[in-house]
């Protein structure tokens, strides 16, 4: 099964840095980071977990109604 990338909503604790997007394919805890990786298991984000108030996927339905 091939892995598509998707777009991932990280939302951070300190509110001058607020939430970041990043295109992803999946989200990986390693130690005291959240890793996103792209389809082809490249690194394309990397957080430490003490900043990160939460992350989430947006299902396409949702980026369909975001982008109206």
């Amino acid at each position: 099964m091939e892995l598509v990338d998707e777009t991932y909503i990280v939302r951070l604790k300190p509110p001058e840095i607020g939430v970041q997007v990043v295109a992803a394919s999946r989200a990986e805890i390693h130690g005291d980071h959240i890793a996103l990786l792209n389809s082809k298991g490249q690194l394309v984000a990397l957080f430490l977990l003490d900043i990160v108030e939460s992350w989430s996927v947006v299902k396409p339905a949702e980026r369909l109604l975001n982008t109206a």
